[in-house]
């Protein structure tokens, strides 16, 4: 299964998720957002491509719109293609795109000094069109390409092919949104800037990445196992376990991202090190080439779950005794500390984001229910000692796990009757997620 690498990690503790693709922990879809045909908004779109600090001549720019139905189509293409000059600069006249479609831009081809590369493909996202106003310093280059293939990865099969779902526009943003965390439009660097206080971007890593994507951008190309060119060396180390090999450097940045832990590991580091554009770059080989960016909201120092609302808020339960609402930006928005004896275990939200929280060392073992605001509505007690999960089926029934007493509950949205699961195999239970069949 393919799945988007780009991670965010919270506190200090070992906690992650995915920001988008397929998730863990308790999750509910964004809500369906359908775009309007009309009106239609006219931009006109300027900038450079860079192989590293070397400008990229000849270079066909292209930009297209993000497909909205269904995963694995072709993306339209927006106005006429156009070329670099000289000096990596383009511009792409006026265009016109639909409101609430989503904006982003290649590059294929060009000399970066050493003669024409028809190996490189560089990428970048542009985001929502209603907001792509006659931009006049886009900068396309190796980091920006690496942070919109990890930001849009998972809605990508290919340079061309970026679309999601109908019933997926909402989660389609969101990650145009993690895009503008990872990189600088204006730039083309790490965009450290715009993240959240407390928030950490892995700029080492990413400029290690793209420093080894320019050891094949600034050449003259090359094919895997050619054994002679930096572009066959790196597209041999970002071939996919199935043993399909890259032909372009977008591609081979994907192949990366959809297996972060299965490319060759050592020869993209060893080649992100040999080219240094971009700097700082990991000074030691990772273990894999996982992006997270890590966040430490104020006040968070034992999280220990973590559930999404439709609206991308995160809702992250502490053992510390306080749940934290974080927005997908990862900015703290709001915080829940009930009494001095709450430890919460786990959290989950409901279809219409009410949310739930275990706390295992109250008097007596409860689940307590908030709405989205942190409004309680009820705080009720639980048969079993030790809840350890909470998670929520389509149906609404809310599910418990319990270490200490080694049992499972059921019940509905109310938390009142309970069906009780014991024996057969429940021991010391620590977690529970629920399937969409």
């Amino acid at each position: 299964m393919i799945t988007n690498r780009f991670l965010f990690t919270l506190s200090a503790a070992a906690l992650a998720l995915l920001l988008t693709g397929c998730g863990a922990g308790n999750f509910h879809a964004p809500t369906s957002v359908t775009p309007a045909p009309n009106p239609f908004n006219a931009h006109g779109i300027k900038g450079k491509v860079m192989g590293g600090q070397q400008p990229i001549a000849g270079a066909t720019i292209q930009i297209y719109a993000a497909a909205a139905t269904g995963y694995g189509v072709s993306a339209p293409t927006v106005g006429a293609s156009t070329t670099t000059g000289a000096d990596g600069s383009f511009d792409t006249g006026t265009i016109t795109c639909t409101t609430g479609t989503y904006l982003y831009i290649t590059s294929v081809g060009g000399n970066p000094g050493a003669g024409t590369n028809p190996n490189a493909q560089l990428f970048a996202a542009l985001g929502l069109c209603d907001n792509v106003n006659s931009l006049t310093n886009a900068v396309i280059n190796e980091v920006s390409t690496v942070g919109s293939a990890y930001a849009l990865g998972a809605f990508m099969v290919g340079p061309t092919t970026l679309s999601t779902s109908t019933g997926n526009i909402k989660g389609l943003g969101l990650a145009f949104a993690d895009a503008t965390q990872l990189f600088n439009l204006a730039t083309g660097l790490p965009a450290n800037t715009t993240l959240p206080a407390g928030a950490t971007l892995p700029v080492a890593e990413i400029n290690t990445l793209a420093n080894a994507m320019a050891s094949c951008v600034n050449t003259t190309g090359g094919s895997a196992g050619d054994g002679t060119t930096a572009c066959g060396t790196f597209f041999t180390a970002t071939t996919t376990p199935a043993g399909a090999k890259p032909t372009d450097t977008l591609t081979a940045v994907l192949n990366i991202v959809h297996y972060p832990a299965a490319v060759g590991i050592a020869a993209i580091y060893t080649a992100g090190n040999g080219s240094s554009p971009f700097q700082p770059a990991l000074s030691a080989q990772p273990n894999d080439f996982t992006l997270a960016v890590n966040y430490a909201p104020t006040g968070m120092s034992k999280p220990s779950g973590i559930a999404f609302d439709s609206t991308g808020n995160a809702y992250v339960s502490d053992k510390s005794g306080s749940i934290f609402k974080l927005a997908h930006s990862g900015a703290l928005t709001a915080t829940q500390t009930p009494t001095a004896s709450s430890a919460f275990s786990s959290v989950a939200v409901e279809s219409l984001d009410g949310v739930f929280a275990t706390n295992p060392l109250s008097a007596s073992s409860t689940v307590r229910h908030y709405k989205s605001d942190f409004a309680t509505t009820y705080n009720q007690l639980l048969p079993y000692q030790g809840p350890s999960d909470v998670a929520i089926d389509q149906n609404g029934l809310v599910w418990i796990t319990y270490a200490t007493d080694s049992a499972l509950t059921q019940s509905d949205a109310s938390v009142t009757t309970f069906n009780k699961y014991t024996g057969a195999g429940i021991v010391y239970p620590l977690g529970i997620a629920i399937s969409n069949k």
